[in-house]
């Protein structure tokens, strides 16, 4: 089983920018301050997803948008900071192309750099709105900082490596790549701007930068259906303690973990009895009610078997009123042959 691999947010610096860019339509006039995020796989080798906005100001002058950066947070420091050493990279892979995801490849002379062939196509000769976006030669920028040598294209979704997928989520641009991370505890998603914020997944509404707005809604049904856990690209709920965090977090266990001190399943819960025991007071089968006789006793007042019913006559003896042998029953006449006798004697 290939090992699961840990996740690694950096923050490289940060914009404060009207909301409704990060929520279409909602927000508008409001600013917020984003995060511009760096994330490191750690597992089977190391990757890096995503590389965030050229070093110096020059590029966020030329796109007009305000944006700050410490020392701490320039991308190879803040590599240094999180333990990672750029040498150690053999995989760079671009959600997209835009200035503040694509913008220092050049660190990762040793890595394979992907982007989907899809986004490198419209990249290199954009619409006229989005060329300063993707510092376009057409835009006047000169040469885009991610052609470099070796840049390469990958084709719908792949398995780069074991637990290690990128799956297309057009609609923020035409060619936008999510990466989905098997963890210890779960699958994460690393949306790049498919998702820029926990607000569009929790109010249903997409970027409010994009180029096709009913794909960003279905590319962010699919990340719904395909990761148990999002990562956006742009919310500073990421770093809760610090310009590093790490997901999932140290200490979390694995799906399906019971806590501990938790029975193992099956094991009944203490003063539980055992299957088959009788609950308290529950008499053993077999064993009388307190208070029944036992077996052969008669019921008090139940005549012993052979005993006659009060008022029965015992065998022989005549009914009341029967007269005794040879007492003529009342009203009963003589028999003729008596009264002839009688007639004779007088």
């Amino acid at each position: 089983m290939p090992k699961p691999w840990t996740i690694k947010a950096l923050d490289t610096g940060s914009s404060v920018i009207d909301r409704s860019v990060i929520t279409y339509l909602v927000g508008c006039g409001e600013p917020v301050k984003i995060p511009r995020v760096m994330f490191v796989l750690e597992g089977a080798t190391t990757v890096v997803v995503d590389t965030s906005v050229p070093p110096g100001a020059a590029a966020a002058e030329f796109i007009g948008e305000q944006f700050e950066r410490s020392t701490e947070q320039e991308p190879r420091n803040a590599l240094s900071l999180a333990g990672v050493d750029p040498g150690d990279v053999e995989l760079v892979v671009l959600t997209h192309l835009h200035w503040d995801h694509a913008g220092n490849c050049d660190l990762f002379p040793e890595a394979r750099v992907l982007v989907q062939e899809a986004e490198l196509r419209y990249a290199l000769a954009p619409g006229r709105f989005f060329r300063r976006s993707f510092l376009s030669p057409l835009s006047g920028w000169g040469q885009p900082p991610y052609l470099l040598p070796n840049l390469d294209v990958v084709r719908a979704e792949q398995e780069l490596l074991p637990g290690l997928h990128v799956v297309p989520v057009p609609g923020h641009t035409p060619g936008s790549q999510a990466v989905l991370v098997d963890t210890a505890e779960g699958r994460y998603c690393i949306a790049g701007d498919a998702v820029m914020s926990y607000d569009n997944l929790d109010r249903d509404v997409p970027g409010g930068f994009h180029l096709q707005v009913d794909d960003s809604m279905d590319s962010m049904d699919l990340l719904r259906r395909r990761a148990d856990h999002v990562l956006p690209s742009h919310d500073y709920r990421l770093f809760p303690t610090g310009g590093v965090s790490v997901f999932p977090a140290p200490g979390t266990p694995a799906p399906g973990t019971p806590a501990p001190g938790t029975p193992a399943p099956g094991t009944p819960a203490p003063g539980t009895p055992a299957p088959g025991t009788p609950a308290p007071g529950t008499p053993v089968p077999g064993t009388p009610v307190p208070g029944t006789p036992a077996p052969g006793t008669p019921v008090p007042g139940t005549p012993v078997p052979g005993t006659p019913v009060p008022g029965t006559p015992v065998p022989g003896t005549p009914a009341p009123g029967t007269p005794a042998p040879g007492t003529p029953a009342a009203g009963r006449r003589s028999s003729p042959s008596s009264s002839t006798s009688e007639r004779r004697s007088a």
